[in-house]
């Protein structure tokens, strides 16, 4: 086989080879960064049933009401009722969502709020709701 001919195969196969490792590599991070936002919406979906949790427990100890706040470095929608919470958040224009059910005496009123800051209010009677945190003058 001629030497020139051969170098034109080689340079093709390395490219094609290249190539597919590009295109297999930008997929890996494309799922990688999928999976890194899911994780980052249970993060969120935790952290307000957390702070739901918190207000409530202090709430029914304390026999007042007690206000929390949870805030998010990003916008997001959460729904309460009953005794769970479900945030979704978007990514990349894809809307992703995690729920969390309370096992404890906790009852969320329904509420629909969205915003990157929550105010938790918490009775004695066990029951909290989660509205928008209003933001105070400077």
């Amino acid at each position: 086989m001629d030497r020139s001919v051969t170098t034109i195969i080689l340079i093709a196969s390395l490219l094609a080879s290249g190539s597919a490792f590009a295109s297999t590599s930008a997929a890996f991070w494309e799922r990688a960064g999928t999976m890194m936002a899911e994780c980052a919406v249970r993060g969120m979906a935790f952290e307000m049933a957390a702070g739901a949790a918190e207000a409530t427990s202090e709430a029914v100890q304390s026999g007042t009401v007690v206000k929390t706040c949870v805030i998010f470095s990003e916008e997001a929608l959460v729904e309460a009722s009953g005794a769970s919470i479900t945030v979704v958040a978007a990514f990349n224009g894809r809307l992703l969502n995690a729920s969390v059910g309370l096992a404890c005496g906790i009852d969320l009123q329904p509420s629909r709020v969205s915003s990157s800051s929550f105010t938790v209010t918490a009775y004695p009677n066990g029951t909290a709701i989660i509205s928008a945190q209003e933001v105070e003058g400077i």
